[in-house]
């Protein structure tokens, strides 16, 4: 309970960051590759994003 306020400290900051970051990158890929390198970035954040949650709720699950 003591380490509450940091932890939702690091979880906004982390949200920030991947507001900044992933519509950038997208801006990025689609100035270089055109529009159609859109689709498979967006699949490509879905399937790390779906990781990573399973990930933490494993981890979650482990320290019960």
């Amino acid at each position: 309970a003591r380490i509450a306020p940091h932890a939702v400290g690091f979880q906004v900051s982390a949200a920030t960051l991947g507001v900044a970051v992933v519509p950038s990158a997208a801006g990025l890929l689609s100035a270089r590759h055109g529009l159609e390198a859109i689709g498979p970035m967006v699949a490509a954040c879905v399937l790390a994003f779906g990781l990573l949650h399973e990930r933490i709720v494993a981890v979650a699950d482990r320290s019960r």
